[in-house]
């Protein structure tokens, strides 16, 4: 850890030192070393792109080709190096700036919005090189580039704007950055932090220069040099060391969960067996006892009404038992699933017709105007549904709502059930989808329902989950796959 650390604060200090000698050789240093660390950046990123699954990596390595880009042509640029403006003028280089701190703000605060999202990185390249060609043209052709420094006065009120805006952004990107900070592994994300916030420090520094060879000047490169530093930590240094860490990162989660499923998708199989075999079993015998009571109702008189209350609860009983056998014997018996390209809302207006809620129940639509199709078994997801929405009548016995929203996400469709009834408390929630788990007690509930739904849902390539509060409503969220046309419009 300290060998890297003294190398950098080494390499500070030489560059500092460089600026006694002569100011031009110190800020070539300092955005040569900016440009060298952008390029590698790029490469790196570029050349693991296939194997990644965060986008948020590929957005900040192709737009720091293009930073890096445009800081060169502002070194070439500077007041003093007598390549584009022989005059002296530093107007120019503080244009090409600008023009690469906008380019920088916008990357940062947009690329935590894609890493979820899939980036096309040949048209993501294309559309840089364009942007960077257009703000070049604008400072070098076509002279429409706001004006950002005038000799003698110092820099212009564009300038000065331009950098709190850019600081603002970069806010915004920190504030982005720590909402998805389950992406990124503890280190990377702090270090990626504090590079943002040296940046905006660098940023405030460069709005209080009046010539170019001042303090002010000279500290906010030296800030920069710090933040080029740390993203060159967090990404080129622990992506060489810890590759799987930086571009792998999901690959544990996703072997734990398929463990998780794993193990799942052999306790239920083992329960559909036994359930099987245990249902087969137990019918006849209750079938028979099924049969005597209804004998012996027959055979007993009118007056024997506490002996006949009796046997109603006996009969009660035996069809709950029957009900939860053919529910096993449903669970065990699950189909593969034959999936179709279909629309879900009218999957769900055809259950609602058929099961006829109560007048006392009142079911609200929510949904976007245009929804995609999913590619699903209709019998199979019309069976959830039913068991779904049948779930969400039966929890609000007086009166309720029964609010149906229907969203499109990345890759799914996502279906929320949510009612108004006496909900579920927190020690429950998280065994709604185990089989034989109902919170009805005695009345009515098998439970088998939800976890039939849950093995329906799974088949299909979707997911199911449970949110609830005691006296708060439940809310049931299934997430269906999109089919492959709606799922390419959904990325775009």
């Amino acid at each position: 850890m300290y060998p890297p650390i003294l190398l950098g604060i080494a390499l500070l200090v030489g560059i500092y030192l460089s600026e006694q000698h002569s100011y031009l050789l110190f800020h070539s240093l300092a955005e040569g070393f900016a440009v060298v660390v952008a390029v590698a950046i790029f490469l790196l990123i570029w050349n693991s792109k296939t194997h990644l699954s965060n986008s948020y990596f590929l957005l900040i390595g192709i737009a720091y080709l293009f930073i890096g880009g445009l800081d060169f042509m502002h070194l070439l640029a500077y007041k003093g190096m007598g390549i584009f403006s022989p005059t002296g003028d530093a107007n120019l280089a503080t244009q090409i700036w600008i023009a690469a701190r906008y380019m920088e703000g916008i990357s940062l605060l947009v690329a935590p919005l894609f890493i979820l999202r899939k980036l096309r990185a040949e048209i993501t390249l294309a559309i840089y090189a364009i942007v960077t060609a257009l703000l070049l043209l604008s400072i070098f052709t076509w002279d429409i580039f706001p004006l950002s420094y005038v000799n003698g006065t110092g820099l212009t009120s564009f300038k000065i704007a331009s950098e709190y805006f850019i600081s603002a952004m970069l806010v915004g990107a920190i504030v982005l950055l720590i909402s998805k900070r389950s992406y990124f592994s503890k280190n990377m994300f702090y270090l990626i932090t504090a590079s943002m916030a040296l940046t905006i420090a660098s940023e405030i520094s460069f709005t209080l220069y009046v010539d170019v060879f001042t303090a002010p000047n000279l500290i906010g490169h030296l800030l920069k040099i710090i933040s080029f530093y740390l993203i060159c930590k967090a990404i080129i240094v622990t992506g060489l060391s810890s590759p799987f860490e930086v571009l792998f990162r999901k690959l544990k989660d996703k072997n734990e969960q398929y463990q998780y499923l794993r193990i799942h998708s052999e306790k239920l199989s083992a329960i559909g067996q036994l359930s099987s075999g245990v249902a087969h079993e137990l019918r006849n015998p209750l079938a028979i006892v099924n049969n005597a009571v209804y004998y012996l109702r027959m055979k007993l008189g009118q007056s024997e009404d506490n002996i006949k209350e009796h046997l109603s609860i006996m009969e009660r009983e035996i069809f709950r038992a029957s009900g939860i056998i053919d529910g096993l014997l449903d669970f065990a018996s699950s189909r593969d699933p034959r999936p179709g390209s279909i629309y879900i809302r009218p999957i769900i207006s055809t259950v609602l017709a058929e099961m006829s809620p109560p007048n006392n129940i009142t079911v609200v639509f929510n949904e976007s105007s245009s929804l995609p199709k999913v590619t699903v078994d209709i019998e199979q997801i019309r069976r959830v549904f039913v068991n779904i929405i049948s779930n969400s009548i039966h929890a609000m016995p007086q009166e309720g709502t029964l609010t149906i929203r229907l969203e499109p996400n990345i890759n799914f469709l996502d279906i929320e059930f949510e009612d108004t009834g006496s909900g579920i408390s927190e020690e429950h929630i998280d065994k709604v989808f185990e089989p034989l788990f109902t919170t009805r007690g005695g009345v009515g509930g098998t439970g088998i329902g939800l976890a039939i739904c849950k093995s329906i849902i799974e088949t299909n390539n979707g997911t199911i989950k449970a949110r609830s509060q005691s006296n708060q409503g439940t809310t049931i969220i299934v997430s269906l796959p999109l089919s492959k046309g709606e799922n390419d419009a959904q990325r775009k």
